[in-house]
């Protein structure tokens, strides 16, 4: 039977230790965090098709549809945006990036690359 610790699948998914070990820009805006989550994922398309889904998160998680519906209830999207985003579709517009917007409706933007060609 292998020994699986799900507290270290929690924090570390997808992650090599190298990865966690790398800086990051967000570091410079968390001072003595107690902890550190990590996300990864490989992802095989072009950057400027990434970026395009990565601005996707504006105005929802892609999670788990019982989770995107609470995320609706408590976030509401954009006014602009006329039903609930698909993970199938792009939005127009969301690509256009500024400090200050939420993310998945509890994150705020506080930096990003400027003039992103998509």
């Amino acid at each position: 039977m292998v020994n699986v610790n799900i507290r270290d699948i929690a924090y570390t998914w997808g992650s090599t230790p190298e990865e966690r070990l790398m800086p990051f820009p967000c570091d410079r805006y968390i001072e003595n965090s107690d902890e550190a989550y990590f996300r990864a994922i490989n992802v095989k398309a072009p950057e400027r098709i990434l970026f395009r889904w990565l601005c996707q998160l504006k105005v929802g998680s892609y999670s788990y549809d019982w989770i995107d519906r609470l995320e609706r209830m408590f976030f509401p999207v954009q006014d602009s945006i006329s039903e609930p985003p698909s993970p199938k579709q792009l939005i127009p517009g969301v690509e256009n990036l500024a400090l200050g917007q939420r993310v998945m409706g509890i994150f705020k933007l506080v930096e990003f690359e400027k003039n992103h060609k998509c």
